[in-house]
């Protein structure tokens, strides 16, 4: 939450190679720091407009459904939702947002094990009946001066 919104966007481009991406850029939001709600809210909106300025859609927001809860609900209804909420995939405990909006992506666990990697892994599922189509990039952003389709 302390770094420009300008600074964030130009380091995430200067690591992104835009031909090779096949999923909609996501923001990772989890902290506001000692800054007001409103101000993050409208830095969260300012980079959304940068992405969907250069790749032509809006970012998949990503936060645990606390924060969401809490700061974000009826702010960004056009923003896919990436939810985390751990613990309680098994039991069928999807994420509860308060605002009645269904995630895109629940993050139910940040303690998978996947063989052939070393440590503890992120286990996400897409929501009900959410496809992988509906969360891929449209081949519609602009490089540089030139149209990639």
């Amino acid at each position: 939450p302390n770094v420009p919104v300008a600074t964030q966007y130009n380091n995430f481009m200067s690591s992104v190679d835009l031909s090779t991406q096949d999923l909609i850029p996501v923001i990772d939001i989890e902290e506001k720091g000692r800054k007001p709600s409103k101000q993050i809210c409208d830095s969260l909106d300012k980079f959304s407009s940068m992405v969907l300025a250069q790749w032509g859609t809006l970012p998949i927001i990503y936060t645990h459904q606390r924060f969401y809860n809490y700061l974000l609900q009826r702010s960004f209804d056009n923003h896919i939702l990436w939810i985390a909420r751990y613990g309680a995939y098994k039991f069928k405990l999807t994420p509860s947002l308060e605002d009645k909006r269904q995630c895109t992506i629940w993050q139910y666990s940040n303690r998978g094990i996947v063989e052939g990697i070393e440590g503890y892994v992120d286990l996400n599922t897409l929501y009900e009946d959410t496809k992988i189509t509906d969360i891929m990039l449209k081949r519609r952003f602009k490089k540089e001066s030139a149209r990639v389709e």
